[in-house]
């Protein structure tokens, strides 16, 4: 079968990006995959995490506004008693506490972190200030004001298979699952709960399961996708369904070709 055009390629395609891959690499590996430079997504994941990322393609990539607002949930692990530069595993140990929380008590201030949060957006990361990654300025030593921004969070649910016996883990590591607003960072949520528990903590995993009004269960690997590909010739994408909820404008024949062109 002949490999479509780019012309010819409009839709959605949601896929379970693995760990160690930046967000610009599956968006690369897709566009190889599908011969055309039309790719875009819906929500930027750090190289730790893996899970939905929703890409659009061709004409898709027009609703990226409406898709990248809806909200993201995840499973997220973390171990307490550790506080890094990062807010995560991968970054330099700045101190360690010993940790005197057991299960319930964990279990009690997570659930209390929910709603709508003031929390500190993380020095690594790619909001800007003044034209310039907060990142950047982290890698640089440079000491900035490190803005906070309100987030949301609810419907937490605990993952941790934790027995009567075992209500200190040894390791003193967890896992939750989790919902957020656009724009929410988990690490910022993890940080907090260590700072409440009077620890520090940090975000050893984290997976993205629901984007907007999709879910992991629906993603394809990029190794199915490349399969697929040698085999059809093609990989089948799902059509947008991203404006449902939007109200509809009835128009005139005669007004069509104009409001279609945004006249």
């Amino acid at each position: 079968m002949k490999k479509l055009t780019e012309r010819s390629l409009s839709g959605l395609l949601l896929v379970d990006k693995p760990t160690g891959m930046t967000s610009h690499d599956v968006v690369a590996v897709a566009r190889k995959i599908l011969q055309t430079r039309e790719v875009g997504h819906s929500g930027t994941l750090d190289p730790m995490a893996s899970g939905l990322m929703v890409l659009l393609i061709g004409e898709a990539t027009k609703l990226s506004s409406y898709v990248t607002d809806g909200d993201k949930t995840y499973t997220v692990k973390l171990k307490l008693g550790i506080e890094t530069d990062t807010l995560d595993s991968t970054g330099e140990i700045l101190k360690t506490t010993p940790v005197v929380a057991n299960y319930l008590d964990v279990l009690k201030a997570a659930t209390q972190l929910q709603g709508e949060l003031k929390l500190p957006i993380p020095m690594y990361s790619a909001k800007k200030i003044d034209g310039k990654k907060m990142y950047e300025y982290a890698r640089e030593d440079v000491v900035i004001v490190q803005p906070e921004k309100v987030m949301k969070f609810w419907d937490l649910q605990p993952i941790s298979d934790v027995k009567k016996d075992q209500m200190n883990p040894a390791d003193h590591t967890y896992e939750f699952k989790i919902s957020c607003s656009k724009g929410s960072f988990i690490r910022s949520w993890v940080a907090q709960l260590g700072h409440v528990l009077n620890c520090g903590a940090v975000m050893t995993g984290l997976r993205r399961t629901q984007s907007h009004r999709f879910s992991i269960d629906n993603a394809q690997s990029l190794e199915a996708m490349r399969a697929t590909d040698s085999t059809t010739g093609t990989v089948p994408l799902l059509q947008p369904t991203a404006l449902r909820r939007l109200s509809r404008c009835r128009t005139r024949p005669r007004r069509r070709d104009s409001a279609t062109n945004g006249v």
